[in-house]
């Protein structure tokens, strides 16, 4: 059985701001609290919140301002922006995630696991959010799935937490945008449950992984609101029995997410919703089909 998480522990204070101990991470809490109210260190009642794996980034972070732009100084390299072509998130899934966005309303209190560069789901989710008062708190740690080549060559060269900072930037989402540097099973552990009207998963694909945050996420999906995912190509169908199983674990075969496949066949069968099964139409006329997954909490 799994350990449960460790509670956070106030370490310090520093002008004002709390610095609290998660695991291995340290957590500044933009905002004075008097005594910590560890109840009250989470995302969803406790804005601004910023993460580190050093204390010394933490006290770094306690000493500047809260905005995106300051959050940068966290990165812990001075390696250049990517600017190369990373194309995984279609102008199909833009369409999609973009109605999926629209049904909760205004007001809507949004959170993404696995943002990368910033430059798919996340531009999607802000230019969507912008116009109805939205929030969306990005969860990731910026190091790259470990089975991905690329992530981890991307990784070696270049800052990708800062590449993500810069196309916030660009989408002009820095003033709803905050970026929780940390594994998802921590970001789940300060999260309340029924909390966020929409998640979108789009994290590790393998099969382990996304099972995992499945399970972590959807208690924190208010009632009525949407858990939904990427790179979900097709019903269990869409590959033999043996090659899902034994592919369950890598990051693709043959153009396909095994364990995504896999896991939200597993969790819900035939009452999710996949995208890939009907024609999604670009504001040009031109229809495809999206790999993104829903399913009302």
């Amino acid at each position: 059985m799994k350990r449960p998480p460790d509670p956070p522990q106030l370490v310090e204070r520093v002008r004002g701001m709390n610095i609290v101990r998660l695991g291995v991470q340290y957590l500044v809490v933009a905002q004075p609290l008097g005594p910590i109210d560890f109840e009250r260190v989470r995302p969803e009642n406790v804005p601004g919140i910023i993460v580190s794996e050093s204390l010394h980034a933490a006290r770094r972070a306690a000493n500047q301002d809260n905005s995106i732009e300051g959050q940068i100084e966290l990165s812990p390299t001075r390696k250049p922006l990517f600017t190369g072509e990373f194309v995984a998130f279609s102008e199909f899934d833009r369409v999609a995630l973009s109605a999926l966005v629209q049904r909760p309303g205004r007001n809507i209190r949004a959170l993404e696991i696995g943002s990368w560069l910033g430059n798919g789901s996340t531009t999607t989710l802000v230019q969507q959010l912008q116009s109805r008062g939205g929030v969306l708190y990005c969860v990731d740690s910026w190091k790259g799935n470990p089975n991905v080549a690329r992530h981890q060559a991307i990784v070696t060269e270049y800052d990708v937490f800062g590449t993500f900072v810069e196309n916030v930037r660009r989408a002009a989402g820095q003033d709803i945008v905050k970026p929780l540097i940390m594994a998802s099973s921590d970001a789940a552990a300060i999260v309340a449950d029924r909390s966020f009207d929409l998640i979108f998963i789009d994290a590790d694909h393998a099969y382990d992984s996304t099972r995992q945050d499945i399970e972590l996420w959807l208690p924190k999906v208010k009632h009525g609101g949407i858990l939904c995912g990427h790179d979900c190509e097709g019903r269990i169908e869409i590959l033999s029995g043996d090659v899902l199983m034994r592919a369950r674990n890598d990051d693709t075969v043959d153009g396909v997410h095994a364990g995504v496949v896999l896991a939200v066949h597993e969790r819900w069968g035939s009452s999710v919703h996949l995208w890939a099964e009907e024609d999604v139409q670009l504001p040009n006329g031109e229809t495809g089909r999206s790999t993104i997954w829903d399913i009302v909490a």
